[in-house]
Formats: structure tokens, sequence, C-alpha cells
């Protein structure tokens, strides 16, 4: 599984129409206009998948939609790209889902959120991608080429399943970029904290708020999909949709689980640096603490004293005086320290 990331820009150009068609003949896909023939085809008894890359193209988007005569409320909420996940069908004709992934930029350690509609017809799936310069489903085609025959016997049910599997692979591969991050960022606060690691703590938190909040409505979709019948779905695809549930619940749990390890590192981080300023105050205090009897003999020994005998000064009446007063102060900055060492305030 690629990695999901994202150029700082992605490109915008015209949408681009990729249809791929299956049956016991063989596989094709091939870019197409949205006038050719071959995009409504009754003659063909197979399968067919149109990808329609880029929906900032909206001329080329309605002209899909009026090829397939889809509800106007179909149209907007294609083109509308704010969309929460959903599913519903319309008239029995055809399924209507919207899904969000995502791709991470790699300079912020935050992701970025992509739309994708999906149509389900009987014998067509019709996909619409957000961003045309990010193409989610290259690698999926590939997978599906590799499975025609299955695709073929379990109808389209099993190439709907194949694409939400990889959507559902994409979501791990996302997750495991932000594990790595979250590792690291870990180990950065335990070895030397810093005042970045507070937004990459807050951005890669977001993030994951963002994408638990895109990926909940999945568990409603999935068992929508497990729920429906014949000639949507055949009943042996039911399984395929349960075990896609299951691996969202999982990465739900593991969005939960990694939240926690944030929080906990939130705490390491400020329980780091409240340890940092202590040592910084036990400094300043020792050093406080070393030199106030020596400020004591200082300011004693600059004091004027009457001798007993003839009024001399205190350092008239010892020559010696100053060495004396010197070799206290040292002496006494030795003794303290030697005592904070034994308490080993130090």
């Amino acid at each position: 599984m690629e990695h999901a990331e994202i150029p700082p820009q992605a490109a915008t150009s015209r949408a681009r129409i990729m249809l791929t068609r299956m049956d016991d003949a063989g596989y094709t896909e091939r870019i197409v206009d949205v006038a050719d023939p071959a995009l409504i085809d009754p003659s063909f008894k197979g399968i067919a998948w149109i990808d329609v890359n880029g929906v900032e193209d909206k001329e080329t988007i309605q002209k899909v939609c009026q090829v397939f005569n889809l509800h106007p409320v179909i149209l907007e909420d294609i083109l509308d790209v704010e969309q929460r996940p959903k599913i519903f069908e319309m008239e029995d004709k055809y399924a209507f889902i919207e899904f969000n992934t995502f791709v991470r930029v790699p300079t912020t350690n935050e992701v970025r959120t992509l739309q994708y509609s999906l149509l389900f017809f009987p014998n067509l799936i019709i996909t619409f991608q957000q961003d045309a310069g990010v193409d989610l489903f290259k690698v999926a085609r590939d997978r599906i080429k590799l499975k025609r025959n299955l695709v073929v016997k379990n109808g389209p049910g099993y190439l709907l399943y194949l694409i939400l599997d990889y959507v559902v692979d994409h979501y791990f591969s996302v997750i495991e970029d932000i594990e790595f991050c979250i590792d690291d960022l870990e180990d950065r606060v335990i070895e030397n904290p810093s005042r970045e690691d507070i937004a990459s703590l807050k951005a890669i938190k977001q993030s994951l708020i963002y994408i638990r909040k895109s990926i909940w409505p999945m568990r409603e979709i999935l068992n929508r999909l497990e729920s429906m019948e014949p000639p949507f779905m055949n009943k042996g695809m039911r399984i395929y949709f349960r075990n896609l549930y299951e691996q969202i619940i999982t990465i739900i749990d593991l969005i939960e689980t990694f939240r926690d390890i944030l929080s906990t590192t939130f705490d390491i981080h400020l329980s780091s640096q409240g340890n940092r300023l202590n040592v910084r105050i036990n400094n300043l205090t020792i050093i406080s603490t070393i030199f106030l009897p020596l400020n004591f003999l200082a300011g004693l020994f600059g004091m004027n004293w009457l001798g007993p005998a003839d009024g001399a000064s205190f350092d008239v009446m010892f020559s010696f005086g100053f060495y004396i007063v010197v070799s206290s102060m040292v002496a006494i900055a030795l003794l303290v320290m030697v005592v904070f060492k034994r308490k080993k305030w130090f």
C-alpha cells in the first residue's frame, strides 16, 4: 500500500473519464469523452466502471449526470465537496454513496480531506473523485484487473467491495503514517522536549478528530450495503461487507488509542518542562544559599570596628584579617556544597 501523501498544491485540470469494462471475454480500460457512446452501451452484458476524476470541472460532471439521467439532488451532492458521508437509494434504480478519504501533508503533520461520490447500478458503478491531481483508484484498478473473473462471477457487488476495500486499506495507510509521527513525537518529548512539540501534538490530535468524524459514518454505509438485496447485491456478498465493517471498527479503535497516547504524551511534555524548571530553580537556590553566609561575612568585614585598646579598626587590629575572612568564605562555601551533595540536592 502506498503512503498517503500529497504535494503542497494538487493540479487542477479538466475531468478525466476512465471507462473500465470486464466480462467473460476479458478486461479493458481506456480514457473516454463524455460523448463516447461506450458510456451507455446496451449491447455490453458485462460489468462497467466509470471513474470521473476531477469534480472541479462542473461542465463535464453535469454532462455525465445528464447522460445517466441522474436526479438534480445527486448533481448537487457531487459538486458540494463538504458533504457528510452517507448512502441512500433512488427508487430502486441505483444507490448513491458519498465518503471521504485523506491524504497527509508531510510538512505540517496535517491531513487533507477529499470527497468521493459513488453511484451503484445493477451492472454499473460510477465514481467521482474530487481532485483531478489525486487518483485514488489507480492502484485499485490494478487489483480489480487481477480479480476480473471474480467480479464477473459475483456481479457489481463484488466490484463495489473491491473499490471500498481499497478505500479502507487507504485509511489504514494514513493511520500508519500518523502512528509513525506519534512514535517519533513521543521519543522527542521524552528525550529532548521543545515548544515545537506542542504544535505537533495539536496538529496530529486535530487530524485524528477530523478523520474519526469522517470515518464514523462508514459504519452505517457498510451496514446498509450488507443488507442490500438483488439485483444490486448477491446474498453471498454480505460477509465481504461485514469484513469491511469490522475493519472500520478497528480503525476507530486505533484512533481512540492514538488520542489517549497523545494525551499521555502531552502530560509527559508538561511534566518534563516542569521538571526542567524545578532543576533551574533548585540550582539558583543552591547558589543563593552558598552566597548567603559569604554575604554576611563580607558585610561584617566591611564594617568599622573599634578595638578594645586603642580604637583601631578591625583590619588594623588583625593585619591578616582579609585573608582570614576570604579563607573562611571558601571553607563555608565548600562545607555548604558538601552538605548539599550528601543530601543529593544536586
